[in-house]
């Protein structure tokens, strides 16, 4: 009840200050200061609100800096931390810098500063960016954006993204308005080498956090080249994890002009408990907590939850760009599965489903390994009954060919192919059991790389012995849909 008091005399003052300095926007209503300052207080800034925000002098002052000013320190705190406040615009700008000077140029240096952004300068704390140096090297590994007001997150709820970035460089997101758009900041973003992100959600009853669908996502570097290999997201709140998606660059061929290159994906149902020893909680400012699965167990949590089912999506031309978007380029997000029958797309834009490769294992009764079948020489998830492909030959985005495959004796490997022309022409392929039969890996990095490198070696020695080496994926099934149009004409077509 003390603190309802504190703070709506707070929100009081606030409206009389900012009514008597004629600032550039006009004073939020008290109805919305309250919860405001309820979750500023939540984030442990009382003080500043305190200090500069309900403090009429101090408003007085910074609100007659010119735009863009740097202003001058505005006090000392009692912990030897030192505020910068100048105006941006209409905005009121507050750097919390603990390694500031007198003298120094104002604004935030990205090592352990917090930045406080109210949008038209109306009295609320809208944006928070607060940098973290966990090793006192100098330089941040965590960045935590927070929006006390109504973010492109949605919903009427504090939220804060933690970025975690383990890469060497440690850069950070493009931010545009001291917030991220994905529209707008998805481009100019790296989400390259090792680092995660998770969102977070603030329970105004319960005074909790908790985390919530990026839960987290996860970047992987297993050869230390600076790019990501792996993309993992977990889809759930806290330590329930509801669903995931698991991203390879099979045949590493990602580049720094071209850093994400992702061959194919495995979707994951639950829902699944990570184990308390996959679990951890990471502050935030105030008392807060960020439940969470841990980045490092990530995959081992993915690679041996008993899911429900589980869809194998590839992309057969190395083309994964959102098909109703192509200008924005190969997904950073990995590939996105589009939709199939019984198991729903997690996250967009997907990915399509021309020249993409799709297989479902309803019941996970392959675990998530996966194979290269000696068939096709082509990878597969273990477990699938049913695999389904539509070509695209021509590239005006209408299908010319259907390819499917079935697992008929239910051994887990695919025997049996099936061809579909669009005028009805219709052929098949049907192995003997035995010939279908491979070995198995787990989904790893290291295993899925090595099995792409000896089955596109076999191919290259079958289909194509002069190539002076190894084929890309793009030339592979660009020779194989030329063989497979062509063959459909006979009756030797196999896969």
């Amino acid at each position: 009840m003390q603190r309802r008091r504190v703070l709506l005399l707070a929100c009081a003052a606030m409206a009389v200050a900012i009514g008597a300095r004629g600032s550039p926007g006009r004073p939020a209503p008290n109805d919305q200061l309250e919860p405001n300052y309820r979750r500023a207080a939540a984030l442990g800034l009382e003080w500043l609100l305190m200090r500069v925000f309900v403090d009429p002098d101090s408003l007085a002052y910074f609100a007659g800096l010119p735009d863009g000013s740097a202003g001058r320190v505005a006090r000392a705190t009692e912990d030897g931390r030192r505020l910068w406040i100048w105006r941006q615009g209409v905005d009121l700008l507050v750097d919390v810098d603990g390694g500031s000077r007198p003298g120094d140029v104002a604004g935030p240096d990205s090592t352990d500063d917090l930045l406080v952004v109210d949008y038209g300068a109306n009295g609320t704390l809208d944006r928070l960016v607060d940098w973290e140096d966990l090793d006192r090297d100098g330089r941040p590994e965590r960045q935590v954006l927070y929006a006390l007001t109504p973010a492109p997150l949605g919903g009427d709820f504090m939220s804060c993204v933690l970025i975690d970035q383990r890469a060497p460089l440690r850069g950070f997101w493009f931010l545009t308005h001291w917030q991220y758009q994905q529209e707008v900041c998805q481009t100019r973003c790296d989400f390259s080498g090792d680092g995660f992100f998770t969102l977070g959600r603030y329970d105004d009853r319960a005074r909790t956090w908790h985390s919530f669908d990026e839960n987290p996502f996860g970047f992987y570097d297993p050869d230390g080249d600076g790019l990501t290999e792996e993309v993992l997201l977990l889809v759930g709140q806290d330590n329930e994890i509801q669903r995931a998606r698991w991203s390879f660059d099979s045949d590493n061929d990602a580049t720094l002009e071209r850093p994400y290159d992702y061959d194919f994906s495995l979707t994951v149902a639950g829902p699944r408990r990570a184990p308390v020893d996959a679990c951890d909680s990471l502050p935030l400012l105030g008392d807060g907590w960020l439940p969470l699965v841990r980045w490092d167990r990530a995959r081992e949590f993915t690679r041996t939850a008993r899911w429900q089912r589980a869809v194998l999506a590839v992309d057969e031309n190395d083309r994964n760009v959102a098909p109703e978007d192509p200008a924005t380029g190969e997904r950073w997000e990995g590939v996105i599965a589009e939709g199939v029958p019984g198991f729903d797309a997690v996250g967009g834009p997907a990915c399509g489903v021309m020249n993409k490769r799709y297989e479902v294992d309803h019941d996970l009764s392959g675990r998530l390994r996966l194979y290269i079948s000696p068939i096709d020489l082509r990878l597969h998830l273990l477990g699938a009954r049913q695999g389904a492909m539509q070509i695209d030959a021509d590239g005006d985005g209408q299908r010319d060919l259907l390819i499917e495959s079935d697992d008929r004796d239910g051994d887990g490997f695919l025997e049996y192919w099936t061809w579909t022309l669009t005028d009805g022409r219709r052929g098949e392929f049907a192995a003997r059991a035995e010939e279908a039969v491979a070995e198995t890996f787990p989904a790893d990095w290291s295993a899925v790389s090595r099995a792409d490198a000896q089955a596109r070696a076999r191919w290259t020695a079958r289909e194509r012995p002069d190539a002076g080496g190894l084929v890309t994926q793009a030339e592979r099934f660009a020779a194989d849909v030329r063989r497979w149009m062509a063959e459909t004409d006979g009756a030797s077509w196999r896969p």
